[in-house]
């Protein structure tokens, strides 16, 4: 197993054009008056950060409708500062004080984990779930190592480009489908482990975002990597994935989470923010969502998609809930378990 050259350096890249932005906006307000722009002129700024798998749909879906939305209603123009990584790694520059005002990170196991009082997003509509989508299996073109469910990771010969549990929400998630379906299915803790430990036998190399791992895999790299089905389906700018989709019976449902960052809005962001938020589970903002590729939270926008169901699909708390998922299983095996035996 390799992590990719140079994470460390993207991750500083990323933290200087965080703190560029952010002197631009300081710099704007206070420029603004010199120039000769009046207040009523100036587009409103929101400060969002996201975890990479909601790139391409906000950028070319939904803030562009939201903008729409408050000129209509206000006649002001909004603009965003937005952040875009993995999960973990929006997580932390929000913990080392990155001036986030909503954040969006891949599940509770990075919400809990903010800066924001305990569980505040459970106040917001669908306990602060902004929509849904499972983890499946991308394999290569006529699926040559014939892999069905997560089990079949654990064979030998199997090149698995993994997301990586130091930044990736997609990488804990999916430690959490690779041992909660073989736990689900055996009942059997040791069968569960072992399944575990075959398939990191096989995490030949470690991205730090989702659309990272896609990239990889693009290229020709692997056999196989894990993907939300919302990545692996598209939507509208990605086209069609290069290699086949495996549905497995059993996997994890990713429920991506919106949090309100207060300490870092004032009263006068206060409406604004506001709305925005709200503007996310209204049923114009959900349709944006399912015609990219996830699931809604609006059962009725899914009826008419092309979506499989799971025999089994699980969530966060058919685990025991976020904390318990991170205590037990992602660090009491993964971590304390398997990469021993595995001398990492």
């Amino acid at each position: 197993m390799r992590r990719v050259e140079g994470n460390g350096k993207k991750r500083k890249v990323g933290r200087i054009l965080i703190a560029v932005a952010v002197a631009a906006v300081v710099a704007l307000a206070w420029l603004a008056p010199k120039l000769g722009w009046s207040p009523a002129r100036q587009p409103k700024l929101v400060v969002l950060y996201c975890y990479s798998t909601l790139d391409e749909v906000m950028q070319e879906a939904l803030l562009p409708a939201f903008r729409a939305h408050w000129q209509e209603e206000h006649g002001e123009e909004v603009e965003f500062v937005t952040t875009f990584a993995g999960s973990g790694e929006i997580t932390d520059r929000i913990l080392d004080r990155y001036p986030a005002e909503v954040a969006i990170v891949s599940s509770e196991l990075d919400a809990y984990r903010l800066p924001v009082p305990w569980k505040s997003w459970k106040e917001l509509p669908h306990q602060g779930v902004l929509a849904r989508t499972p983890l499946v299996i991308v394999v290569q073109e006529g699926n040559p190592k014939a892999i069905h469910r997560f089990e079949g990771l654990s064979r030998t010969g199997i090149d698995l480009i993994h997301g990586d549990p130091l930044s990736s929400g997609l990488g804990n998630l999916a430690i959490l489908a690779e041992y909660g379906s073989g736990l689900r299915r055996t009942g059997d803790q040791e069968i569960a482990f072992n399944q575990l430990l075959g398939i990191w036998r096989n995490a030949a190399v470690l991205l730090p975002d989702a659309r990272q791992v896609h990239r990889h895999f693009d290229t020709g790299a692997g056999d196989v990597f894990i993907a939300y089905e919302q990545d692996a389906v598209g939507g509208p700018s990605n086209g069609p994935i290069r290699g086949e989709i495996v549905f497995p019976p059993s996997t994890i449902v990713g429920e991506p989470i919106v949090a309100r960052i207060d300490k870092n809005i004032t009263s006068k962001q206060e409406s604004l923010i506001e709305a925005f938020v709200s503007y996310l589970w209204s049923r114009e903002a959900q349709k944006i969502l399912v015609d990219y590729g996830f699931r809604s939270v609006n059962e009725d926008l899914n009826a008419s998609s092309l979506y499989l169901d799971f025999e089994d699909a699980f969530t966060l708390e058919d685990l025991g809930g976020a904390t318990t998922a991170r205590r037990e299983i992602l660090e009491g095996v993964w971590k304390d378990k398997v990469l021993p035996a595995l001398g990492r």
